[in-house]
């Protein structure tokens, strides 16, 4: 069940990506209106980024 937090301001709720070049990948998730919570956002550096996918697709 919902609270009764209001909408978060900054926009739409979600998960959004945002390259921020050329050394970071921004993830920031706005939770629902009326659900609580609050903004979060991480800052995955690309070099971490490529290294994961290497490792993941390419063995």
């Amino acid at each position: 069940m919902c609270g009764s937090t209001p909408c978060v301001p900054e926009g739409p709720s979600g998960l959004f990506a945002v390259y921020d070049a050329p050394r970071h990948l921004s993830l920031t998730f706005s939770p629902p209106c009326g659900c609580g919570g609050h903004k979060r956002s991480i800052a995955i550096p690309i070099t971490v980024l490529k290294t994961a996918l290497r490792s993941r697709y390419f063995i």
